[in-house]
Formats: C-alpha cells, structure tokens, sequence
C-alpha cells in the first residue's frame, strides 16, 4: 500500500515536469526567444551587452509597421541573425535625400520625411557608395536600416528584406550603460 501510493506520487510528479518540460520548449523555442546584441549597429538604441526577447508571434497575424525593431536573417548570410529598425513597407518609395534625411513615399500618399529621434545626434543617412539613392520596396519586403547609420550592415547593403526573414519583433529587457569606447565609436558626421 505504501509503495503504491510512493509509485503513484512518483508518476504524478514526472507527469508534471513532462508537461512543464513542454511548455517551456515551446515558449522557448517556438514563442520567444531570447537574445543578446552583438556589435554597434543599432546604437544609441542597443549597445552590445544588452539582453532582448524576440516576440515570435507579434507578425503571426500582423505585419512588421514602421520604427519596429526587429530580429530578421541575412539574407546574404542565412546563419547570421541581425537586429534592424523597419523603415519602409511594402510599395513605400524609401528616398535618401541630399541632406542625409529619409523620406518615405507611401504607395499613392505623399512623401513624408522621417523624424529620427532614435538616431545619435548629428547622424545623418546616406546611401552606400555606388548604390541608389531612392527604392521601391517590392511586395511582402521590408526595408530595414541601424540606428547607427555609418556602422551598419542593413537594407542599403542586403536591398529590401522579404518577409519570410523577419523573425518577430524585439522586446528589450536590460540595457547596459555603454562604455567610453562605446560611445566614442558612435559615428557622427558634422
């Protein structure tokens, strides 16, 4: 009688770390993952060190929206995860204006220019030597750009990035305070 109530205990409690085993899994690997910022592209915004979730059910249903962050694959390099802002959207004409701002024509709307509060100040936005300097964003593609505009590797290198890349949006959870060296490697054009 003993040794079947210490069975029955037994069974019930690896019957409860099976389904919370489970759960965990599929949050982890299927939900959210979390992340760590490697490398200046996004900075002022994240610097590496910090620590982010990647919410991989925010585009389950919705679609990436202008200014989200968010984690996408290379398209050039498909082992290797970036974090970008959204700029444009799908039929929005992306214009790298002579003054080093953006502009954004939505399809059929007027051109609106960028308010970019997130940038370092002083940053401002140019297309990569020997590129264009106004795209069409083709459908279902997104063009992503770094907050830190001169070390960034973004849609003015990979092009417009197509949906099916964007893994979910970033939800960040520390942020360490940068470094001397940090912020001095923030790039700003006078």
């Amino acid at each position: 009688m003993q040794l079947t109530k210490g069975i029955d205990y037994l069974k019930k409690t690896l019957g409860f770390l099976a389904r919370t085993l489970l759960i965990v899994l599929v949050i982890r690997y299927c939900l959210i993952n979390p992340g760590r910022v490697h490398g200046p592209s996004m900075e002022p915004t994240f610097y590496t060190g910090d620590y982010f979730l990647v919410n991989r059910m925010a585009y389950l249903y919705f679609k990436p929206e202008r200014f989200d962050v968010v984690q996408l694959i290379d398209p050039t390099d498909t082992e290797k995860l970036l974090i970008k802002r959204v700029i444009g959207l799908p039929g929005d004409t992306v214009t790298f204006e002579v003054d080093g701002t953006v502009s954004i024509t939505p399809d059929g709307g007027l051109k609106v220019y960028l308010s970019e509060a997130y940038l370092a100040p002083g940053i401002v936005t140019h297309p990569r030597v020997h590129k264009f300097s106004e795209i069409v964003v083709p459908p279902n593609s997104y063009y992503v750009l770094g907050d830190n505009r001169l070390a960034s590797h973004d849609s003015r290198d990979i092009e417009a990035v197509p949906r099916k890349y964007i893994n979910g949006e970033i939800i960040p959870i520390t942020h360490v305070e940068p470094t001397a060296s940090q912020l001095s490697a923030v790039q700003v054009v006078d």
